[in-house]
């Protein structure tokens, strides 16, 4: 590790801190989780003291990940939708039936 080290780990504290782990609803916590992620990037290039391209690719990298992140987290919300209404449907009734009325 770098001589930097000691203070990157002290900033990485912060940022996951008490408040993140504060119990809320599970849509609540991936704004300030990508958030989290987003200045993570920020402090550890900069403590790393890197040149801007590598600053640039791991921007780059970012987007990539938040495009590949948005439509996993539709399908996690369609999922979770579709499983609360099973779980308030006739339970007697076959899963067949069960998945033609959630849609």
């Amino acid at each position: 590790m770098s001589m930097h080290s000691p203070r990157l780990l002290t900033m990485l504290g912060k940022l996951s801190s008490a408040h993140f782990f504060v119990k809320h609803h599970a849509n609540s916590k991936r704004p300030s989780l990508i958030a989290t992620m987003h200045n993570t990037l920020i402090l550890v290039t900069e403590f790393m003291c890197v040149d801007q391209d590598t600053v640039k690719y791991a921007i780059e990298v970012e987007v990539a990940l938040m495009a590949q992140l948005r439509p996993s987290a539709v399908k996690i919300e369609k999922l979770e939708s579709e499983l609360a209404f099973l779980k308030g449907s006739d339970v007697s009734a076959p899963i067949s039936m069960q998945l033609k009325n959630a849609h």
